[in-house]
C-alpha cells in the first residue's frame, strides 16, 4: 500500500498550514472536507461575523502600481508611453505567433 494514502495531508487555507485528514470537518452532504481546519473554523465562528477576518499570519499582498496615481506629471506620461509600447509589443508578437501558425498549418 502507499503510505501516503493512508496517511492524507491537506492544506489549510486559513492559517496555510499541512495538516492530517483529522484535523478537518468533513462535511456529509457534500461528502468532503472543509476548506479551514477545525481550530482556524472555531476561531472564526466565535468571532462576530462584522470582524470575522482571515485567521492567517501572511503579509497582505502587494499592492500594484497605478500610473495615474504618479504625482510627477512628467513622469506619469513616460509611464504611459512604456505601457503602449510593452502592449504594442505584446499585440505584435501575438500577430506573429498566429502567421507562423497559420503557415504551419497550411505547408501540411
Amino acid at each position: 500500500m502507499n503510505p501516503a494514502s493512508e496517511n492524507p495531508v491537506y492544506l489549510c487555507t486559513c492559517c496555510h498550514r499541512l495538516l492530517p485528514a483529522g484535523a478537518f470537518y468533513f462535511h456529509e452532504k457534500g461528502e468532503k472536507r472543509d476548506y479551514y481546519c477545525r481550530e482556524c473554523r472555531k476561531a472564526r465562528h466565535t468571532l462576530p461575523a462584522t470582524r470575522r477576518q482571515p485567521v492567517n499570519n501572511l503579509p497582505p499582498a502587494r499592492q500594484r502600481r497605478v500610473i495615474t496615481d504618479e504625482p510627477d506629471p512628467q513622469r506619469r506620461m513616460a509611464l504611459v508611453l512604456q505601457a503602449c509600447q510593452a502592449a504594442r509589443r505584446r499585440v505584435e508578437r501575438k500577430r506573429r505567433l498566429a502567421k507562423e501558425e497559420e503557415w504551419r498549418h497550411f505547408k501540411l
